[in-house]
């Protein structure tokens, strides 16, 4: 089991730094682990100062096989180590500064070509939608022009009409040449709106006539 001691956690007293005291996050903060039994900064025992353990024996027939492995091992990692200096010998080789470039100028161009060969699918298929949007804008012009048409017709035929009423009123319109005339008109034909009607509903206009005077009677409903 280990246990963990903050040797750290000190206090600071210092005009510059300031006052406090230091946790184990703080970057001067060391953590030392030990066992349980003791921590690793007290000194050994007396009763262990001077005893020294005995090598352990390994039987012959285990220590010529760990030598065999070991060697093997050795063998092994030292071909591992040839082989991959081999290859970095070859990719330097390889990355040869003219031939990096001749690969960097034809990996472009390949680029390019597809580049060129989407560029174009794309222009086809924008000209496409281009010339059915201007179909379509075409067909809705046309339309708002024959509906503007139409009614630009109904509103001239609605001013021609309204003009001509016009006309025929302007005839019974009075000017100043004919105030003299309208004045003797409306005098000899006098029009009165008096009426008297009985318990019965019968009328009578002629009771607010005056004597000599002919006077045109006109009853409203």
């Amino acid at each position: 089991m280990l246990r963990s001691f903050v040797r750290g956690s000190i206090k600071i007293q210092n005009s510059s730094l300031g006052s406090g005291v230091v946790g184990i996050n703080a970057p001067i903060s060391q953590i030392v682990r030990w066992k349980a039994k003791k921590p690793r900064w007290l000194p050994v025992a007396k009763s262990k100062l001077f005893k020294i353990d005995n090598w352990p024996e390994i039987p012959r027939d285990e220590l010529l096989e760990m030598r065999r492995l070991q060697n093997y091992y050795r063998t092994y990692r030292k071909s591992i180590k040839q082989y991959f200096e081999q290859l970095e010998k070859a990719n330097q080789v390889e990355y040869d500064e003219e031939k990096i470039k001749q690969f960097k100028q034809k990996d472009f161009e390949r680029c390019q070509k597809l580049n060129d060969e989407w560029n174009k699918e794309i222009a086809l298929k924008r000209e496409e939608r281009l010339q059915k949007e201007w179909i379509e804008k075409k067909k809705f012009h046309l339309e708002k022009l024959a509906e503007a048409k139409v009614k630009e017709e109904q509103e001239l035929a609605e001013s021609e009409e309204y003009i001509r009423k016009l006309k025929q009123e302007a005839a019974k319109f009075i000017t100043r040449e004919m105030v003299d005339q309208a004045i003797e008109e409306a005098l000899e034909n006098e029009v009165s709106y008096n009426v008297a009607i009985d318990s019965k509903g019968n009328k009578y206009t002629d009771i607010f006539d005056r004597p000599g005077v002919t006077v045109k009677h006109k009853m409203t409903n």
